[in-house]
């Protein structure tokens, strides 16, 4: 990497660096961002989230706040998204503000294989082969003038978008690459060539999957990391094809973030302090600035609207039902796993079902019973206790851990190193 090329990045990864404690930087002419600076003069990144909600939230919130330290936004969202969050929420969810707009591009999937069983698999291999070139227009588009944005000056990717990488380094822009997981996570799944090579993956038969073997077979050797079972890695793993599209896919997107002029993380040191700094021992532009909801809530920077942009219109019926729950004693609230293609009959089995489970686990005597009783002697030291359940997705978990509000999770097939 060239002196040139580090030293163009600075002001927006200082701005980075320093969103977490809101000072210095909010109104340093380091960033273009007094009174006295045009538009023009202003540091312009394009942020360019991986098309699913895991993704586009967290770059959304981290795009708010660079937009709140001064830094024009151009948040890029795909065709088939954008008409989603239209549908969803309203045109006023995606209209944009001064110096934050929102641009789209296609996904590169036909329409036809949206309702596909293996659409997650089909929109990696689109978006990997087919947005490169209409993310390469935009650009030139923007730096032509179109709409009076300043000219590119950074493009801000998350995890599993890295044409964009090559996209940039061809346009010569500074790159940031935003890991929306633990940094846990990240290390894991930099660590799946190492497990291929040692001869951990692919898995030799079928039978380890189900036999106990993902559970009994202990990785002790990730820096940073504790011990930690081999099915705990990542979910990718599960598989017997060497070639399986979605580990290697996997395993050489997380490789390439290391790549990128810095490496930001949707976590926090007290949180993560031994994996941050082996991470920092390879690579030294890593920098935390999670939970991400919490430092936009707190700092003033959200402008109003919702921290994050729905892909599915909001159900607020239960909201009622909820409150009436909210009673001394009446604390924990449950949510299973809910598959989007389930019937309504199948989806309210499934809700029964996790139903029974929580109640025989919390019963004298259940598997979490006593983890319950240890949770409750700890949550009344709180000056207010707050108490719920979630699905055990990354971001919830890290906000609540925030907040220091006592969850209950579900562990879920997936990479436990996520969360």
């Amino acid at each position: 990497m060239s002196s040139k090329y580090r030293d163009q990045d600075q002001p927006l990864l200082h701005t980075v660096a320093h969103t977490n404690i809101f000072r210095y930087y909010r109104t340093s002419s380091v960033l273009g961002s007094s009174s006295s600076s045009s538009s023009m003069e202003r540091p312009h990144a394009v942020v360019v989230p991986y098309p699913g909600s895991g993704n586009i939230n967290p770059a959304l919130q981290l795009a708010k706040l660079l937009h709140g330290h001064g830094v024009y936004i151009t948040f890029v969202n795909t065709e088939h998204n954008h008409r989603r969050a239209l549908a969803a929420e309203g045109a006023a969810a995606v209209r944009g503000r001064d110096g934050f707009r929102f641009e789209t591009i296609p996904d590169g999937l036909l329409d036809a294989d949206r309702d596909a069983a293996d659409y997650d698999l089909g929109l990696s291999v689109a978006t990997s082969h087919r947005c490169a070139a209409p993310l390469r227009e935009l650009v030139a588009r923007l730096n032509g003038g179109g709409g009076g944005a300043p000219p590119v000056t950074c493009m801000v990717f998350t995890a599993l978008m890295s044409f964009a990488l090559d996209v940039a380094r061809e346009l010569g822009l500074p790159t940031m690459v935003l890991w929306g997981g633990s940094a846990a996570s990240l290390m894991a799944h930099m660590r799946i060539r190492e497990l291929r090579e040692r001869g951990y993956i692919p898995l030799k038969d079928e039978s380890l999957l189900t036999n106990g073997h993902l559970d009994t077979t202990i990785i002790d050797w990730i820096p940073g990391m504790p011990p930690i079972s081999l099915g705990d890695i990542s979910s990718f793993i599960r598989t017997t094809d060497a070639d399986d599209f979605a580990l290697r896919f996997n395993e050489d997107e997380a490789n390439c973030c290391i790549h990128a002029g810095a490496l930001v993380l949707n976590t926090f040191d007290d949180l993560e302090h031994d994996v941050l700094a082996a991470l920092r021992a390879e690579y030294t532009r890593v920098f935390t600035v999670g939970p991400l909801g919490n430092l936009l809530h707190d700092g003033g920077f959200n402008g109003g609207d919702a921290a994050g942009l729905s892909l599915w219109k909001q159900d607020t019926e239960c909201l009622a039902w909820l409150d009436a729950q909210q009673q001394p004693g009446a604390v924990v609230y449950v949510a299973g796993h809910i598959e989007l293609a389930m019937e309504s009959g199948e989806m309210w089995r499934a809700a029964a079902r996790w139903k029974d489970k929580a109640e025989a686990a919390a019963r004298p005597g259940g598997s979490s019973y006593e983890n319950l009783q240890s949770m409750e002697k700890a949550a009344s030291v709180a000056t207010q206790i707050h108490a719920g359940g979630v699905h055990g997705g990354r971001a919830s978990s890290l906000e609540e851990v925030k907040r220091r509000v006592a969850t209950c999770a579900t562990r879920r097939p997936v990479s436990l190193c996520t969360t």
